[in-house]
């Protein structure tokens, strides 16, 4: 949680150490909590532990990836994005709500994040959460216009595809438009 990479590195060597056990509370691992608060070095100390399994979710369905994005967390998801194939993390892991690592990145603004993660072709930009909504919507219902920008540059996403019924929003077939619209987001 703090960075403390010395102390990692010493507690990775002690024996009988599980380097994935999660807190009691959201049972977040702690690489998922290095990657959440942005220590890279910690990162890399983790992952550099074979025994570190990096695809574990906490209670709510995220992985490491999901909070790194959650976050902005650039440098960390690069390193992700450099595992081994027998260590990658899926990058369309889903959440409870049926959330991604790219709704996550878009609902937040983080359109470097976005950028990287639309440069791996295994991400689908077009995955829906629970209630229906694609990165499009997350990103227009926030007004986060240059991650729309970078949406819309991609390609495989479609500005006009709509949301299905939203509890939170008490609608139904919303387009990104609307949603704009909706929020007041003129960008």
């Amino acid at each position: 949680q703090n960075g403390h990479q010395d102390v990692v590195a010493l507690l990775l060597q002690a024996p009988g150490f599980d380097p994935n056990v999660c807190t009691h509370k959201g049972s977040a691992t702690p690489l998922y909590i290095a990657s959440y608060n942005g220590h890279l070095e910690v990162v890399h100390a983790l992952l550099a532990d074979p025994r570190v399994q990096p695809d574990l979710r906490d209670r709510q369905g995220g992985n490491a990836l999901y909070a790194a994005c959650q976050m902005g967390q650039l440098p960390i998801v690069e390193a992700f994005f450099q595992l081994p194939p027998n260590r990658c993390m899926d990058p369309n892991a889903r959440t409870s709500l049926g959330g991604t690592a790219l709704h996550i990145a878009c609902q937040n603004g983080h359109s470097h994040v976005v950028r990287r993660l639309l440069a791996d072709p295994r991400v689908d930009p077009t995955i829906t959460s629970h209630e229906g909504a694609t990165c499009m919507v997350s990103a227009c219902q926030r007004g986060h216009a240059e991650v729309v920008g970078v949406l819309l540059a991609d390609g495989r996403v479609s500005p006009c595809q709509p949301m299905g019924w939203s509890e939170v929003l008490q609608m139904d077939d919303c387009t990104p438009l609307y949603l704009a619209c909706h929020f007041a987001c003129v960008e």
